[in-house]
């Protein structure tokens, strides 16, 4: 039985803009019936954020209720991981 390979692509998430204020926007591959994993962690890996979205495209996350930091967006499948650092100032 073959394994799963789950492969990390971290250039390929494009966060914008970074830094930000209050939102950061994404684009997610199109044309899959992927469900996606959106998970947001803080500058000590804590997790504050968590969510799913069903197929790819365009998305906006709003981070006006966070304080300034460093963060790391993780965007998963069952196939592949992004990973973005994130950056929010107030």
């Amino acid at each position: 039985r073959r394994q799963r390979q789950m492969c990390i692509r971290d250039r390929d998430l494009k966060v914008f803009p970074n830094p930000t204020t209050n939102q950061i926007l994404f684009n997610l591959p199109i044309g899959t019936t992927t469900e996606y994993i959106i998970e947001l962690f803080d500058n000590v890996g804590a997790l504050v954020y968590s969510t799913s979205q069903m197929n790819g495209g365009l998305v906006t996350q709003n981070l006006k209720d966070y304080h300034s930091g460093v963060y790391t967006i993780q965007v998963s499948s069952d196939k592949v991981k992004y990973m973005q650092k994130v950056i929010v100032t107030k």
